[in-house]
């Protein structure tokens, strides 16, 4: 009841107070108290007392709540995780996308020349295109894990020569990297 008294004399005296927008920077935060029509007093982040800090040596603290709900500090930071992935895995990634191409190509190749074949010999086709085609892709596809490791250990390979040959790495003073 005494807060509430203390507020509605609060009002009644002529206390205005403007903030600007909420922002998830603190120190973008702005306003300013006036008590009736003298000089206004601004508030920004020197005016802020984080949770948990003690205000001593302090004859009055005027306190008041502002950015509460969904416009909270913390609401305005929180974003969605961004997925995290090294440039190894990158560049792995990279390599197995041109792998399956690779994959797709030859066996489009192989499907075509066997076609052909058949056409130049006046064979009747056995299979339809489309199941020729996904049989080499069966036969093709094995070759992609193997690949995949060589690919692996070569980039290994290149990115442990990098980091030999970069002159950064060096210490003058031992005189060797």
């Amino acid at each position: 009841e005494d807060c509430i008294a203390f507020a509605q004399k609060l009002l009644a005296s002529g206390v205005e107070i403007r903030m600007g927008p909420p922002t998830a920077a603190l120190a973008a935060v702005r306003g300013n108290a006036r008590v009736e029509e003298r000089t206004p007093c601004p508030i920004g982040e020197s005016n802020f007392l984080p949770r948990g800090c003690v205000l001593r040596n302090t004859a009055f603290a005027f306190a008041m709540c502002v950015y509460v709900g969904e416009d909270t500090k913390t609401r305005l930071n929180a974003t969605s995780a961004s997925l995290k992935f090294s440039n190894m895995q990158k560049t792995l990634n990279i390599c197995i996308r041109c792998l399956l191409v690779f994959v797709v190509c030859v066996s489009l190749y192989a499907t075509v020349m066997s076609e052909a074949i058949a056409a130049s010999d006046d064979r009747e086709r056995v299979w339809p295109f489309y199941i020729m085609f996904l049989r080499f892709n069966i036969a093709f596809y094995h070759a992609v894990p193997m690949s995949l490791y060589v690919v692996y250990e070569m980039l290994k390979l290149i990115m442990g020569y990098q980091v030999n040959m970069d002159p950064q790495m060096s210490h003058e003073g031992v005189g060797a990297s």
